[in-house]
């Protein structure tokens, strides 16, 4: 079977407002994560940056880092570490570019990032990989997201109908 579900990579600061500070622009993105409507790709490397992130006193205030940790664990898809894109498409911060080059690797449709060294890059990254880089509080990110939220609810269903034994 074909896996038509989209693949997206969120940049570090897209799974902190995910799981840490609770941002209503990813309120939507939450719920089609949850119900499997799409795939939030992660790799190590992003894996030990959040590590890193949340031992700053400052982001972690009113969450344990475990549990946040368990969450992206739950809702992260676990890649290899990818080889590096640099020579197609490069990104100004090289902290960032893990998250490029795990999109384009995995052909990811989505790269969700508030970074702008990211953001600069994506009309070449739709030309050359296909690859949208979108702010997760832009119109076209919340339509989205808004989809993916009406199909993971609808496959939400269908699951609980399946469940039931109440098959159409």
């Amino acid at each position: 079977m074909i896996n038509t579900k989209p693949n997206l990579v969120l940049d570090s600061n897209c799974w902190l407002d995910l799981l840490v500070f609770y941002d209503p622009a990813v309120n939507l993105l939450r719920h089609a994560i949850e119900s499997k409507a799409v795939i939030a790709l992660v790799c190590e490397p992003m894996r030990q940056e959040m590590c890193q992130v949340l031992s700053r006193p400052r982001i972690c205030r009113d969450r344990d880092a475990d549990a946040v940790m368990i969450d992206f664990d739950r809702l992260g898809t676990m890649r290899s570490i990818p080889a590096t894109q640099r020579l197609q498409l490069a990104c100004a911060d090289q902290d960032d570019q893990i998250f490029l080059d795990l999109a384009i690797e995995q052909k990811a449709s989505y790269l969700v990032s508030k970074d702008r060294q990211l953001l600069r890059l994506a009309k070449k990254s739709l030309q050359r990989f296909q690859l949208a880089i979108l702010r997760q509080d832009s119109l076209a990110f919340q339509q989205c997201c808004r989809q993916w939220s009406l199909i993971g609810s609808s496959i939400g269903l269908g699951q609980a109908e399946n469940f039931l034994g109440n098959k159409a």
